[in-house]
């Protein structure tokens, strides 16, 4: 997963609290795992921790301000 904070953004990414995502990026690479069924785990695990994110509204914002730095969506 590319780094919210490695290249300059149109808008910027939340930072108020730590994120799963920031903490863990491997957690978010469903992408990369070739077995279905654990892609699906995957997946949902990492669902789940956005669920629970602190910052998950201004995350989608900085997603959707920002297609070129996610060329895979969320």
């Amino acid at each position: 997963m590319l780094s919210p904070h490695s290249r300059t953004s149109a808008f910027p990414f939340p930072t108020e609290h730590p994120t799963p995502c920031q903490d863990d990026p491997a957690l978010f690479a469903f992408e990369e795992v070739a077995d279905r069924l654990q892609r699906t785990k995957t997946l949902a695990r990492a669902k789940l921790a956005c669920s629970g994110c602190p910052v998950v509204q201004g995350c989608l914002k900085w997603v959707l301000a920002n297609p070129s730095l996610t060329p895979r969506g969320v």
